[in-house]
């Protein structure tokens, strides 16, 4: 007689499949949670390292706080006139600097102490955003290149190698603008309270609140303060346009952020708001006013959780999540805080996009990892927590702390 052979029936089989196909359903959350955090902690840690080599160069600068950014053809100058600053395009220096040479943004002035990957985060596509000026191979697909409306029509060659020479930046053989001194992927921003934008001149790029740099020894609670953080995932975003259908846009990666608002809303959201504090007119805005009321030209305020977009009943939803938002409705004009730009990138208690949190770093060099909100507080007449600074360091108008 043949020896009858042993093996599983059908039935068992079947069970043993269930049981695996229950174990991975179980296991799965618990893996995709261990994974986000993994991401959330290297995020955090590559901010810690972008921050101790911003605090190195801070030190080896006599503690001065760099711009965010400047551009390529920036020259500052002071006229004997008047003793005021004024800014020269050399290329042509009865105009104003032009973008088409490229921005200098802060994480070049870190080359050689922080490696480029340390400015990605995992949590962002691409690991961070794109340079607004990229090199042609590290552009996101979609994006848009702003080169100014007095850029050149595409040059001769010998002229575009004249001015490389000339101002000493990449020659682009096929392109009429000069990329970015940047780091390819970025997904951190800076505290424009602190780090200034390059607007050192009444005029300058319609400038009437004149930019200066900070020194460290100003800041009264660096523990306190916000150094840097992350940028929203979606670029889009950061352009100053969401768009619906994948419209290309501006990526404006060079940006910073701040926490604070001009105050001349009705209290709404939707009211337009331009957020460069330095185009505000001095006339219409004392900068150094420290009103807290809802209406009315009183200077600046501290942003507060309804100021962000977008407001229904409280906080409840973040602009990459919001179906509704289109380009028509949310843009410059529109936005009414630059904190929209921060990200929300790593999922926290809740289930909301509200309950996301993003990692930030102090100026003393520590990170933190919560929510947006509570950097900022809940409504007016609260004054904690906010720690974006207790003033607008970085306008030169700005005499006083806001209350």
């Amino acid at each position: 007689m043949r020896k009858q052979r042993k093996g599983f029936t059908l039935v068992e089989l079947l069970v043993v499949i269930g049981i695996i196909a229950v174990l991975i359903s179980i296991l799965l959350p618990s893996l995709s949670r261990a994974r986000a955090a993994a991401d959330r902690i290297k995020c955090a840690n590559n901010l810690r390292q972008v921050a101790l080599g911003m605090l190195t160069y801070i030190n080896e600068n006599k503690g001065m706080c760099p711009a965010a950014y400047n551009y390529r053809d920036q020259q500052t100058i002071v006229d004997p006139a008047t003793g005021l600053k004024a800014e020269l395009g050399l290329q042509d220096p009865t105009k104003n600097a032009t973008k088409s040479y490229g921005y200098i943004h802060w994480s070049s002035y870190l080359d050689g102490q922080v490696p480029p990957e340390a400015f990605q985060c995992p949590s962002i596509p691409n690991g961070g955003l794109g340079a607004t000026l990229p090199y042609p191979k590290d552009l996101i697909p979609g994006q848009t290149v702003s080169i100014g409306s007095d850029a050149p029509a595409v040059p001769a060659p010998t002229n575009q190698v004249l001015k490389s020479l000339l101002l000493g930046v990449p020659f682009v053989a096929a392109g009429t603008y000069y990329p970015d001194a940047q780091a390819a992927r970025m997904a951190y921003t800076l505290n424009e309270a602190v780090f200034c934008r390059p607007k050192y001149a009444v005029g300058f790029d319609g400038t009437l609140n004149p930019s200066r740099n900070v020194n460290i020894a100003e800041i009264r609670n660096p523990a306190g303060t916000i150094m840097a953080t992350e940028y929203a995932s979606n670029w889009n975003i950061v352009s100053g346009r969401m768009t619906s259908g994948g419209a290309a846009t501006v990526c404006k990666s060079h940006r910073p952020v701040h926490g604070f608002r001009v105050n001349d809303d009705a209290g709404s959201p939707l009211a337009p708001v331009a957020t460069d504090l330095d185009k505000k007119p001095a006339s219409g805005v004392d900068l150094g006013a420290t009103d807290m009321t809802t209406t009315g030209a009183g200077g600046i305020r501290r942003v507060v959780s309804t100021d962000l977009w977008r407001i229904t009943g409280g906080f409840s939803a973040d602009l990459e999540s919001d179906a509704d938002i289109t380009p028509a409705v949310y843009g410059d004009d529109t936005r009414a805080t630059k904190l929209d730009l921060v990200g929300r990138n790593h999922p926290g208690e809740g289930a909301l996009p509200r309950d996301n949190v993003t990692n930030f770093v102090y100026m003393d060099g520590h990170v933190e990892t919560k929510s947006v909100l509570k950097t900022i507080p809940q409504q007016l007449g609260q004054s904690t927590p906010f720690e974006w600074g207790d003033k607008f360091y970085s306008i030169s108008t700005l005499r006083a702390p806001v209350q």
